[in-house]
């Protein structure tokens, strides 16, 4: 170590055997955080008077050459520092205390000096485990429950539960994976199995980063996947530093054909407003079913797409729950047993589900989404102009409109089972005017009056002119009777919204155990 009080020339001497020593200087990050608070708003100014006012404040001794050495070099190493050569005060610290990223030890994350390669992107999924020794790694460097700096948005020191992986990115995913350009998937897996499934993760790189492995692992636990076996493929692990300016040839959209899709969702629902996840909540529902190159009498691809947030009461608030799209194995081996057991017990464990998140997908707007890089923007577009929607390529508007719907129909059950209004949701449903099927999940066990239900829905129908399927499930199970379907009447409510199905060709109504239909000889 060399103490502060040593002049700068010392430091400048040290940085001439920089190349031979690199590996064994130990990074000074406590002190570093400690003279960024001290210095304030001084400590992200450039140039070299505002160095020299630094040096001042914290009695460092210096000479005007040997800032000028450090200057220079930092100058010329554009990939520690990423700045231009007026160099801001807090990478000149960085600098003497040798605390940059690349000077970490990365052992525990990367036991081996040889990566292993793997060729196809779309493989480069990691089990979570990697994902857990990650956050392990970041709790090894932090000092009093704060670890780093963040010189964008000004932060001397980084809470350990709200580290990005945008800082994670600069951090760590950066120094370990441009020496040999390879992925941090490829720099640390070291293991020989293959996963037997793999889910691509859709978010936000905004999101906390013990967050984002808290999710994974509460999915894990509710689709009781083997933890050994199934993989989670998210962009900035999978992509080495070429492959993420790879323009038309993006990697991603191959990962993400084929794929189950979880996607993260914080309380503000910032995903939604992501053009990235847009196209991928899109494609994992559907839409990249239809294309303009697809052969005819192919088989459609069907996705699935999870949703996963943290609670919001207390005194679980912080805790991730999980909506699944369809049942889960366990639920399916309920349903197996007893009809409708299987929807009950799935209604039931995603009742704590924030209904305000789902909302947020209510608003989903293509158009006004963000991308970190402008030219994947135009990349997302052309690729939605593959796509097929009533026969013509899809647009922001009908993309927007299928999304909305989505959340629309996946927040139904829950609505209904809190007792809410259900106008809103068949209204984004109404909206979506090119869809041309319409399957809404069981809403048997808990529809409280279902001539309403069934008059609402006519109405809402009457819009859907190009619908070519609809599938209702309205049907109640014998030991877990639902009272008020049972003693539904008639189903003549929805006849108004039928007689506008012109393109109508499959629709099915399960209306089975109401034995006042039966009993009246309209079944």
């Amino acid at each position: 170590y060399y103490p502060l009080s040593v002049p700068v020339s010392a430091f400048a001497a040290m940085a001439l055997e920089r190349q031979g020593t690199a590996g064994k200087l130990q990074p000074r990050f406590p002190e570093l955080t400690t003279h960024l608070q001290r210095l304030g708003d001084l400590a992200w100014r450039p140039g070299v008077e505002a160095i020299k006012e630094a040096c001042k404040q914290l009695d460092i001794s210096y000479q005007e050459s040997d800032i000028a050495t450090i200057c220079s070099e930092l100058a010329g190493n554009t990939f520690e520092t990423q700045v231009e050569p007026d160099i801001p005060v807090c990478d000149f610290l960085v600098y003497i205390l040798h605390a940059a990223p690349c000077q970490q030890n990365f052992e525990k994350l990367s036991p081996s000096e040889n990566a292993t390669a793997i060729h196809r992107v779309d493989e480069r999924g990691l089990f979570l485990h990697y994902y857990q020794a990650l956050v392990h790694f970041v709790e090894g460097v932090s000092c009093n429950g704060c670890v780093w700096y963040d010189q964008q948005q000004r932060l001397p020191s980084i809470p350990l539960e709200e580290v990005t992986i945008y800082q994670v990115n600069h951090w760590i995913i950066e120094p370990l994976t441009s020496k040999e350009d390879f992925s941090y998937t490829e720099v640390v897996t070291v293991d020989s199995c293959a996963p037997k499934q793999m889910w691509f993760i859709s978010h936000w790189w905004g999101e906390a980063v013990p967050t984002f492995v808290q999710c994974l692992a509460k999915h894990l636990d509710i689709r009781r996947m083997s933890a050994d076996r199934t993989a989670y493929w998210s962009a900035w692990a999978a992509l080495g530093p070429g492959e993420r300016d790879a323009g038309e040839a993006l990697p991603t959209a191959q990962a993400l054909a084929q794929r189950k899709v979880l996607l993260l969702l914080n309380a503000q629902g910032e995903a939604l407003r992501r053009t990235w996840c847009a196209l991928e909540m899109a494609v994992a529902t559907g839409l990249g079913e239809a294309r303009k190159d697809q052969k005819p009498n192919t088989s459609p691809r069907v996705g699935l797409l999870d949703l996963v947030t943290l609670r919001t009461e207390a005194p679980c608030a912080g805790l991730p729950v999980v909506l699944t799209d369809g049942l889960t194995e366990v639920e399916q081996e309920w349903e197996a047993k007893h009809e409708g057991m299987g929807h009950i017990g799935k209604t039931d464990r995603e009742k704590r589900f924030p209904l305000e998140v789902l909302n947020a997908g209510l608003a989903l707007d293509f158009a006004e989404t963000k991308t970190s890089v402008s030219s994947e923007r135009t990349w997302v577009h052309n690729f939605l102009g593959k796509l097929v929607m009533m026969d013509e390529p899809a647009t922001l508007q009908n993309v927007s409109q299928h999304l909305r719907s989505f959340f629309a129909g996946t927040a139904l059950v829950q609505a209904l089972k809190r007792q809410l209004s259900i106008a809103p949701y068949l209204s984004i449903i109404a909206a979506n005017v090119a869809q041309q099927e319409l399957k809404l999940p069981c809403l048997a066990h808990v529809l409280q009056q279902p001539e309403t239900f069934l008059s609402e829905l006519g109405t809402a129908l009457v819009k859907l002119s190009h619908l070519k399927a609809l599938n209702l499930d309205l049907g109640w199970r014998s030991i877990y009777a639902n009272g008020h379907i049972s003693n539904l009447l008639s189903a003549a409510w929805l006849a108004p919204g039928l007689e506008h199905l012109v393109c109508l060709q499959d629709f099915t109504l399960r209306l089975s155990g109401c034995c006042t239909l039966h009993r009246f000889g309209c079944a």
